[in-house]
């Protein structure tokens, strides 16, 4: 499994790549807690666009996040914080890793 986090947006608002993961290079634990996530957020399921015009946010940061797992491969793109929470339950994994 590869993991790309990319963020924009804010005050700068340049793109830069956060968070390169490889389930390679990982603990068992961690593939195993980012795995349950990535089921409880339906991640290769959900809607591509997590981009609410509904979130009136000054400056907002945007995440791009790019998953390929097998043959699958999703990349999802969404504010900060996002009305999914578990996407953002799933964002805020990747952060911490």
């Amino acid at each position: 499994m590869k993991i790309e986090l990319y963020q924009s947006g804010g005050y700068v608002g340049d793109r830069i790549k956060i968070k390169e993961l490889n389930d390679t290079n990982m603990s068992v634990e961690n593939v195993s807690k980012l795995k349950q996530y990535i089921k409880e957020a339906d991640f290769f399921k959900i809607d591509a666009n997590q981009l609410s015009s509904d979130q009136v946010i000054a400056s907002p940061l945007i995440y791009e996040l790019t998953i390929a797992d097998g043959k699958k491969s999703k990349t999802v793109k969404a504010v900060s914080p996002s009305t999914n929470t578990h996407l953002s339950a799933l964002l805020t994994f990747i952060l911490g890793l």
